[in-house]
């Protein structure tokens, strides 16, 4: 195990893995880290992959990333160059050597994935190097990989110049903002009370010659007063007076 493990090592020295931490080329440039994490927030990634607090939430725009599940210890290195994403060409053997023979019982085909242009992601770390920035990525989903985008004959650009880059292959997906008040008040559809149709005024009894007596009681209600003159009667009512002759109106006052 132990010459395993030597002749591995040789092997990443000889390819020059320089994404390793630590790297002798990594380069302290404060300025331009702050403003990158200020444009990518970090996402705390606790040992074993677990997320804690969650930054900014990024759009692959690009095919191509390689990512490892988090058992193996090395990330793999993916590079942005000439507008693709490919995995990179040095330290990856030497790195994929050391994750199998870092993880107990691995076999030789390491746990990967390739993510695809439109996936989400996450970053926890951004280094800088003098030869190019490397952005450590997680899918949320048990992977995770690194993302280097080169310099140009090692000269590094700006901060702005290194955004306009790295937009290219990663998109900040936007915070969701709340509606507005006029928004919502905009979608909110008012249902107007239903309609009652007015109902028609109820027709005034009326009463007609040749109405029986017990079809005037039925309309009008007893009389406040009658007069019994044998073959004649008058109904009197507060505002009509009824003349019947033989059981029957014949005049209405």
């Amino acid at each position: 195990m132990i010459n395993k493990l030597m002749i591995a090592l040789i092997l990443v020295v000889a390819l020059g893995a320089s994404s390793f931490a630590g790297s002798p080329k990594q380069a302290q440039n404060p300025a331009v880290v702050q403003q990158l994490t200020a444009q990518y927030r970090l996402t705390n990634v606790q040992r074993g992959g677990q997320i804690g607090a969650i930054g900014s939430i990024l759009v692959l725009q690009k095919d191509g990333l390689v990512m490892y599940n988090v058992t193996n210890p090395l990330p793999p290195t993916s590079h942005y160059k000439n507008g693709r994403i490919s995995k990179a060409a040095f330290g990856g053997f030497g790195k994929d050597l050391l994750n199998v023979m870092n993880t107990p019982g691995a076999s030789a085909a390491i746990d990967q994935r390739i993510a695809a242009a439109g996936e989400k992601v996450m970053v926890s770390k951004i280094d800088m190097q003098k030869d190019g920035v490397v952005f450590t990525m997680y899918d949320g989903a048990g992977y995770y990989g690194e993302l280097k985008f080169p310099f140009a004959k090692n000269a590094a650009p700006t901060a702005d110049q290194l955004l306009i880059t790295i937009g290219e292959a990663l998109a900040v997906q936007p915070a969701e903002a709340p509606a507005a008040a006029g928004a919502v008040a905009a979608q909110t559809t008012v249902v107007p009370p239903a309609t009652v149709p007015e109902q028609p005024p109820a027709a005034t009894p009326t009463v007609s010659q040749g109405m029986t007596i017990d079809q005037v009681i039925a309309m009008m209600g007893q009389p406040t007063r009658v007069a019994d003159l044998g073959a004649k009667k008058i109904y009197s009512y507060p505002d009509m007076k009824i003349t019947f002759v033989d059981g029957k109106v014949s005049d209405i006052q």
